[in-house]
């Protein structure tokens, strides 16, 4: 996922870029570090492993359902896993479509 993916996700969703880092357990430097434009010469970072998993099931998700966003705060205030679980079942509908 590129940084401007990752900014049109954060976007659509309607969350700032702490609210993100909150949300898939990940520090706000490193959401501010994966949305830094691409350079030539510089290497850019990139979310990987449990991170990248989550983001992409949330694009997923958002895609399918474009109400996500609203949502999202409900479904954090009942767990970390009930969050995982609605984000991911919503993910894999989109891949049945």
């Amino acid at each position: 996922m590129r940084g401007a993916d990752l900014i049109s996700l954060r976007n659509r969703l309607g969350l700032t870029q702490e609210q993100l880092a909150r949300l898939i357990g990940v520090s706000f430097a490193s959401v501010n570090r994966w949305e830094q434009p691409e350079r030539p010469g510089r290497r850019t970072q990139a979310p990987r492993g449990p991170a990248l998993t989550f983001l992409r099931a949330l694009d997923a998700a958002a895609r399918f359902r474009p109400n996500t966003g609203g949502l999202l705060d409900r479904w954090v205030a009942r767990g970390e896993i009930y969050l995982w679980s609605r984000v991911f079942g919503l993910a894999l509908k989109h891949e049945r479509r």
